[in-house]
């Protein structure tokens, strides 16, 4: 298990581009969180192209020989386009595999301890659509995942919410918050959202339990938890968010819970998703 898994700071960041429209603000944002978690950051972009099946072995070799110049004007792009964001790149890692894949793979074989994304932020049905390859990283990551919205403000991390709930997900998120907050200077807000007053008597722990000191406020809310969540985000303006995954297997794939997909779809500001794979029982042992 990595670091960051612990709750520690991630120390090898892989940020993953499609150099679309989100990719600005991703590279800000990136370039922000540099002074806070010092970490090596790798720059991944999937170029992925699929061969009709009718293609000869003639067309096939020419192919792969215009692929391979293609990938080194990429490379060349890429490092400019990186500079271009004053962002301290150790590594470009141009895969060929689909963009899920390539990402997943990615994070893997450079050993990272989070991964970074843009999202699309495009309206849909009343709500802001990740993307697809945001939304199945997400689903499918074993590490945490930072999703950098193209629209937000961005600014220094002196806010962070951490929205928490009952059990071992949340309070691992919460251990997450608590690191980033330290080593931010930051001030982080503990935010409770109770559907009824009688859940408030049997919350199993507290903010004395974090790992790390840093400020704190705690402010408990009654309402619908991803409700009160997003009201209190509009009203606060946080510099980052922080909060738990739990994502569970149905018969249609992958699913978040309900509270988990609303502030996902609301992305207004950077969103860090703790996986559920990261439990406290995982921190006892390391």
């Amino acid at each position: 298990m990595t670091k960051a898994l612990s709750g520690e700071l991630p120390h090898k960041i892989l940020i993953a581009s499609d150099l679309g429209p989100a990719s600005g603000a991703l590279m800000k944002y990136a370039e922000i969180l540099k002074p806070i978690l010092k970490p090596e950051m790798v720059l991944l972009y999937a170029q992925h192209f699929d061969v009709p099946p009718y293609f000869t072995e003639g067309q096939i070799s020419f192919f792969a020989k215009e692929l391979k110049e293609a990938h080194k004007t990429a490379r060349q792009h890429i490092t400019k386009w990186a500079k271009d964001f004053l962002v301290d790149i150790a590594k470009i890692d141009l895969r060929e595999e689909p963009p899920v894949e390539a990402v997943l793979l990615g994070a893997r074989e450079n050993r990272a301890d989070l991964i970074m994304l843009g999202s699309h932020g495009r309206k849909w049905a009343g709500r802001v659509w990740l993307g697809s390859v945001a939304e199945n990283v997400i689903r499918r990551s074993s590490l945490p995942v930072l999703i950098v919205p193209p629209h937000s403000k961005l600014a220094a991390v002196k806010k962070i919410l951490s929205p928490v709930g009952f059990g071992e997900i949340g309070q691992n998120a919460l251990n997450h918050a608590a690191h980033w907050a330290k080593s931010a200077k930051a001030k982080l807000v503990i935010l409770r959202a109770w559907e009824a007053e009688r859940e408030k008597m049997h919350y199993p722990w507290s903010a004395k339990e974090l790992p790390v000191q840093c400020e704190i406020d705690e402010i408990s809310l009654e309402g619908n938890p991803a409700e009160e969540i997003l009201k209190f985000a509009e009203a606060e303006s946080p510099d980052l968010i922080v909060m738990g995954s739990d994502v569970k297997k149905t018969t249609l794939g992958a699913v978040f819970s309900s509270t988990t997909e609303r502030i996902l779809h609301a992305t207004r500001w950077p969103i860090l998703i703790i996986p559920k794979t990261a439990t406290n029982a995982q921190i006892k042992e390391i």
